[in-house]
């Protein structure tokens, strides 16, 4: 009888922390992507001075024209990116070179 009495509650306190457990994830991923979309709206427009929320529409505007779209600065960041890449495939080109002509003490710039 007691026995099964500890076995009763020690089945409820698995099955609680559990529940506790997936509660946890599901607030933790709630609150990282309501933190995600407030990062994605609030921009700062300018710093110092008072401003109007006519003068904050006509910046987001310019903004938005000056700054180009999510697609056009997303390909001049894989653009970036890609130089990236090729300079370090330069750079590994060189100390694969370097090295196969017995250059490897030689430090760059």
């Amino acid at each position: 009888m007691i026995v099964r009495k500890f076995v009763k509650g020690a089945l409820i306190q698995v099955n609680t922390s559990i529940q506790i457990k997936k509660d946890l994830a599901a607030s933790i991923t709630a609150e990282r992507e309501r933190k995600e979309r407030r990062c994605q709206t609030q921009r700062q427009l300018q710093q110092g001075r008072v401003l109007k929320a006519s003068q904050a529409r006509e910046m987001v505007k310019q903004r938005e024209e000056e700054g180009g779209t999510q697609l056009q600065r997303a390909l001049w960041r894989i653009e970036d990116l890609r130089k990236e890449v090729e300079d370090e495939r330069r750079k590994y080109a060189n100390l694969v070179w370097s090295v196969e002509n017995g250059y490897e003490d030689v430090e760059g710039p």
